[in-house]
């Protein structure tokens, strides 16, 4: 079914949510940046001191922001994008520092124990978002060298600062601290990179299980057990084509061409409906398999994929039950004013090849071979015969001592596409 590519493509998928979430994230942060930048530069205008750093540092972390929101918008690709995307956004407390080192008497010590410091930590962590382990980690290792690089800058005048307080002193002073908040930088990264890990394969694993079970449902249909589908999800590499004995039965309505023709469209869908619903009911309870639907018809398998210890006995008493739940059926209709429905129902057993078969765009799991056409002529022929289920020898051969009783051998019949007379038995309603 495809594992690699399935992993492949939801890796993608997860990729391209992720690429557009970071682009929404820079949207914000440019609208933050640009609006807290103008807040400040209105009140340094106003006359606050000291307003110059934080209003050049606001704009500068909007301006970038909008540079990367349009870069992304415009499809902006090359290997390892978010490395050199985000890694600039780790470094804007580093721009805050460098700028008061430049402009301010006290240099970075002036904000260096303030929001800028926090902002480091805050940036690492948002790293996770992006889902790279490498990411996270190279985060924390750049995080924790701009903040020794700049901590080697503000340390002499770090060590003036005085507090009412010794351990207070010490804390705003000691190297140790501060080295201490370095390898907490480097040691978060680790944390959050590992943690993204994790979780990007635990949405990877759902994301994947989910696709493989809408490929399963496309391939089967609203009408294959859980229990089946679970099956086919644990064992995809054998499910790609094999030979597999199984009963095949087909049914088909009587005159349904003529019916159709002369029945409102309304009343067909829902009697069509109301009729398959019961048909499936009765072959799923057996332990059948819908293959398909032709038009009126039903095509269903019993065992192969689902193994069934007595795989003709189950697809008889199907097709006896679905007399049964079709005289019900008929009685409601008549009771109605509705046209009844007849149905003739062909079983044979054989080998058939069983597989994904279709195209690249579209495949279904099916059966095929000459133990399906076989069946789908057993069929027709129940009409010319007069019975309501037509069975070949190599099912009846199968079937319990009971169920043979039921049977009325009809001698042999020449079917279309063999060149072998088949012996078949027929069923014509009586009860069990």
């Amino acid at each position: 079914m495809g594992t690699e590519n399935t992993f492949d493509s939801v890796s993608s998928l997860l990729d391209q949510e992720i690429r557009a979430a970071f682009e929404k994230g820079t949207f914000y942060a440019a609208l933050i940046g640009l609006l807290c930048g103008a807040v400040i530069l209105a009140l340094s205008l106003g006359g606050m001191p000291g307003m110059l750093v934080p209003c050049l540092w606001s704009f500068s972390g909007g301006l970038y922001s909008v540079l990367v929101y349009f870069l992304i918008r415009s499809s902006f690709q090359i290997p390892n994008w978010q490395y050199y995307l985000y890694l600039p956004f780790v470094s804007f407390p580093t721009v805050i520092f460098l700028l008061s080192e430049l402009l301010l008497p006290a240099g970075s010590a002036t904000y260096f124990n303030g929001p800028p410091l926090l902002m480091y930590f805050v940036l690492v962590a948002l790293s996770g978002m992006l889902f790279d382990r490498g990411l996270s980690i190279v985060s924390g290792a750049w995080a924790m060298l701009q903040y020794l690089g700049c901590w080697y800058l503000a340390r002499p005048e770090l060590h003036f600062i005085t507090a009412p307080d010794p351990v207070m002193e010490q804390d705003l002073r000691a190297d140790p601290i501060y080295l201490f908040k370095a390898v907490m930088l480097l040691a978060m990264g680790f944390i959050i990179g590992v943690s993204a890990d994790t979780a990007r394969r635990l949405i990877e694993k759902v994301l994947r299980e989910q696709k493989e079970r809408a490929v399963v449902d496309r391939l089967f249909g609203e009408y294959v057990s859980p229990e089946v589908k679970d099956k086919v999800l644990r064992h995809q590499q054998a499910m790609i084509a094999e030979r597999k004995q199984v009963v095949v039965l087909f049914s088909d309505i009587r005159g349904f061409t003529s019916w159709s023709e002369n029945c409102e469209p309304e009343t067909l869908v829902k009697q069509l409906n109301a009729y398959f619903e019961e048909m499936v009911a009765c072959i799923t309870v057996q332990g059948g398999l819908v293959d398909k639907f032709i038009g009126d018809a039903i095509m269903a398998v019993f065992g192969g994929l689902r193994e069934l210890e007595k795989p003709a006995e189950a697809a008889f008493q199907a097709a006896i039950e679905m007399h049964s739940r079709l005289d019900t059926l008929n009685q409601n209709w008549h009771n109605q004013g509705q046209k009844t429905l007849q149905m003739g129902v062909g079983l044979h057993f054989g080998s058939v090849l069983e597989g994904n078969i279709g195209s690249r765009g579209r495949k279904e799991f099916t059966v095929i071979g000459d133990t399906v056409n076989t069946a789908a002529r057993l069929e027709t022929a129940t009409k010319e015969m007069a019975v309501q289920v037509l069975v070949s020898a190599a099912v009846e051969t199968q079937l319990s001592p009971a169920s043979k009783s039921l049977l009325t051998e009809l001698g042999s019949i020449q079917v279309k596409g063999k060149s072998d007379a088949l012996l078949v038995y027929g069923w014509s309603g009586a009860t069990r």
